[in-house]
């Protein structure tokens, strides 16, 4: 089996091994490996091995398997040279042991255990058995979590062949298998921070963490999922916040103090022109419909039982703002409209639902002919909509749509 390097030496760079084996699924098996395979919710360790750059660590029926893109050229008893991808490696090792202290600390403070774990690319997350933790008490967790690293407390790891032995250590959690268990401990052993069995690798000390930061909390299945970062992860996520922070004081002319209420005003103002915009939408709207039905000669009482195929195309209005302007006319009118909105190169095709016998399935129409003009679109027998990549495909569109529409019908009428 190959000796895990990785375990009593987590600063060792680089180290010869020899070939053990060679599958056919481009792995290779080392007499002794710095590559931490993924597991214990920790991603693997990368590098390169003669320079050829690793794909994959893995562990698979208690061995570990170095695997590439593409066949590796190497055969049984080669020695070949390791070299870890140390930035990568110290940025697992600050993370799982962030995570480490911040689970051992929601412990300590409120006894709330960590049921899962997941380190993410863009965030990591624990799942602590608690219902509605508060951020103001995870905030009280958080500080006491770094004021674990701030102390530069020593994180040591134990090895024992039998459960018996490890369960004499003050854990936090039960463990789960019998024989070959590492115990990572932060902190004195008597009164640790954190004290789990765990396979990962981790710093020597939590100084060299530098930073836990909090980011939300959610609810999660009767639990506690909280999300954060540490070390130079949670660094740069401050960053971050301070750029964005900054660049938002500077366009309402607020500090950080004075932020939270400007943004406030202004959505407040920005609320009320809203609510004056949709009434003028509303407005403008209505008097489209009046005025179709007067080009149309259409009373706007009773509909007509002789429909008409109405081409109509708007430069300022949205295809959300068609669709009322088609629900209304559906209400009144019985002919068939195509309501074009030219900014957004789409339109909308719409009939009243109890129309003439015989009318069309606007939806299927739509289905069956819109991709050979570029289009997307769908919808069902009475409206349907459908958006093209230019003008000039939804034009063409149109052109072939009414030439479909009109059998039975009266003649087109088209107002630009």
């Amino acid at each position: 089996m190959t000796l895990r390097l990785y375990q009593d030496h987590v600063y060792l760079k680089e180290c010869l091994s020899t070939v053990l084996a060679i599958t056919n699924d481009n792995c290779l098996v080392l007499n002794k490996s710095l590559f931490f395979p993924t597991g214990g919710g920790q991603p693997c360790d990368l590098g390169t091995i003669n320079d050829l750059l690793l794909a994959e660590v893995f562990e698979k029926s208690g061995e570990v398997y170095h695997r590439f893109q593409k066949a590796p050229p190497f055969k049984v008893g080669d020695e070949v040279t390791c070299k870890l991808d140390w930035d990568l490696r110290f940025d697992h090792m600050q993370r799982h042991c962030g995570e480490h202290i911040l689970s051992g600390i929601f412990f300590s403070m409120l006894g709330g255990v960590n049921r899962g774990f997941h380190m993410g690319n863009d965030y990591m997350t624990i799942d602590i058995d608690l219902p509605a933790v508060t951020m103001e008490t995870a905030l009280r967790v958080e500080l006491a979590s770094n004021e674990v690293i701030w102390s530069d407390v020593p994180v040591s790891v134990r090895y024992f062949s039998r459960r018996e032995e490890a369960e004499k250590l003050p854990l936090r959690k039960e463990i789960t298998v019998e024989k070959d268990i590492s115990v990572v401990c932060v902190g004195a052993e008597a009164n640790p921070a954190d004290c789990v069995a765990c396979c990962g690798t981790h710093p020597s000390t939590s100084g060299q963490i530098g930073l836990i930061k909090l980011l939300k909390i959610e609810n999660y299945k009767g639990m506690s999922r909280v999300y954060f970062e540490s070390g130079k992860r949670a660094f740069l996520h401050t960053v971050k916040e301070h750029q964005l922070i900054s660049a938002l004081a500077e366009k309402y002319s607020a500090d950080e103090n004075t932020l939270g209420a400007k943004i406030s005003a202004q959505e407040d103002k920005n609320q009320l022109l809203r609510q004056d915009l949709q009434k003028y939408r509303e407005l403008l709207i209505e008097r489209e419909v009046q005025a179709l039905c007067d080009a149309t000669s259409l009373p706007s009482e009773e509909p007509s039982s002789s429909p008409q195929v109405i081409v109509k195309e708007y430069e300022h209005l949205s295809l959300e703002d068609l669709q009322q302007l088609a629900k209304a006319l559906s209400a009144i009118s019985p002919n068939f409209f195509i309501l074009i909105a030219l900014n957004e190169k789409a339109l909308l095709i719409s009939r009243a639902i109890n129309t003439v016998p015989g009318a069309p399935d606007f939806g299927g129409l739509i289905k069956a002919n819109v991709a050979s003009f570029n289009g997307k679109g769908g919808g069902n027998s009475s409206s349907a909509r459908a958006a093209f990549q230019s003008l000039a495909d939804l034009d063409e569109f149109v052109q072939h749509t009414v030439g479909l529409l009109i059998d039975g019908v009266e003649p087109l009428k088209s107002f630009a």
